[in-house]
């Protein structure tokens, strides 16, 4: 359990310092624009970011 965890980590790393390396300035302006948005959108996508990853790795185990 504790090597999956570690490689989903891993893997969050890699995929976000990617983002940074490759688009710093367009991460920028989407950091600017989540400020702008309600706290609900923001909080109904992050649900549905978790129900999809959850559903995901069921289907993957």
């Amino acid at each position: 359990m504790w090597t999956e965890l570690l490689i989903g980590l891993s893997l969050m790393f890699v995929i976000e310092g990617f983002i940074f390396a490759v688009m710093p300035g367009g991460l920028k302006r989407a950091l600017q624009e989540l400020m702008h948005m309600p706290t609900g959108v923001l909080r109904t996508t992050g649900i549905a970011s978790m129900l999809f990853g959850l559903l995901l790795l069921l289907m993957v185990k």
